[in-house]
């Protein structure tokens, strides 16, 4: 197993859990408590260790993605999305590849 991201809310940590599911590498998360007050953040593990890189890769362009793309409106609803999100977050309509 290998430790590939370490999220502050349990909310990001399933979007990179979801991320590799999707890129066919399997993982799970894992909740700690930090420091005297035990403040919460997760950590996502990849099971296969050799998914590590590839997994690494994959939370770099999506967070290169978020941070340089631009919103996308839903072909459905017409609700602005962040790049990041493959569904509309209002409707649940796939991103299409000309979106974005």
């Amino acid at each position: 197993m290998r430790n590939v991201f370490v999220a502050t809310s349990l909310a990001d940590a399933t979007l990179i859990q979801d991320l590799l599911a999707v890129n066919g590498i399997e993982s799970q998360t894992v909740e700690k408590l930090r420091g005297n007050i035990g403040t919460p953040y997760s950590e996502v593990w990849v099971i296969d260790a050799a998914d590590g890189e590839r997994a690494l890769g994959l939370i770099k362009a999506l967070h290169a993605e978020s941070e340089n793309g631009q919103p996308w409106n839903c072909p459905a609803c017409g609700e602005s999305n962040a790049t990041a999100f493959g569904l509309c977050w209002q409707c649940g309509r796939e991103r299409t590849p000309d979106r974005g």
